[in-house]
């Protein structure tokens, strides 16, 4: 379970990666936005790749299979209350659903492409020591 501390350093990570699933084409300054806010998260690529997949995916994805889904943004407080509310209550079986191949498709296979470059300009970032 995540702590009050963890909850809030992740919150603009979770946010910015929320907008991957916004219902709109992302620009390459969107993007550029997204890898600035992992990069100044401080999180590993393994950490970020866990965030987007575990803890924000479950709780929009949907958004991206709906007729009218959303596409300015999501309202902040719902989204972290969301994610939090998810992790807090899923179930040992739960977890084991959500790291399914097929499960992970479903919920990150539209935004894959971005992740794909996201993942790519912070993995070349230079990092301080």
């Amino acid at each position: 379970m995540l702590t009050d501390q963890e909850i809030a350093k992740r919150q603009p990570v979770w946010k910015a990666l929320s907008d991957l699933w916004l219902d709109n084409e992302l620009t390459d300054v969107d993007l550029d936005g997204i890898v600035k806010e992992c990069l100044a998260s401080g999180y590993t690529v393994e950490e970020l790749t866990n965030i987007y997949r575990y803890e924000v995916a479950p709780a929009v994805y949907q958004n991206l299979y709906q007729v009218a889904g959303e596409w300015g943004m999501f309202d902040e407080a719902w989204l972290y209350e969301e994610i939090v509310m998810l992790e807090r209550y899923r179930t040992p079986l739960g977890r084991w659903w959500l790291r399914l191949p097929i499960t992970q498709y479903i919920m990150t296979s539209m935004t894959r492409d971005e992740w794909q470059y996201i993942l790519q300009r912070v993995q070349e970032a230079p990092r301080s020591v």
